[in-house]
């Protein structure tokens, strides 16, 4: 998800950058995409610290593997066994 959003920001900022040339000092047109740059910096910075929140919830908790679902179910798994 994180590569998702990243390329996601990469498109609205270059589409943002590139709206911003064009649009020949028209105010609203300026204003519009102003603000789809802002919007992908604003998610952006939502889900990088969502990934450091539940990082560190999990240290917190004793799940240091808390992003590695993949970890978690060997280990259930075995607990299991």
């Amino acid at each position: 998800m994180t590569v998702i959003a990243a390329v996601y920001f990469a498109f609205l900022l270059i589409s943002g950058a590139i709206g911003i040339i064009t649009s020949s000092g028209d105010r609203d047109v300026y204003g519009l995409y102003r603000q789809r740059i802002t919007a992908g910096l604003v998610g952006l910075t939502i889900i990088l610290a969502g990934i450091f929140i539940i990082r560190f919830l999990g240290n917190l908790l004793g799940v240091p593997s808390i992003l590695q679902p993949a970890s978690i179910i060997v280990s259930l798994r075995s607990l299991i066994q």
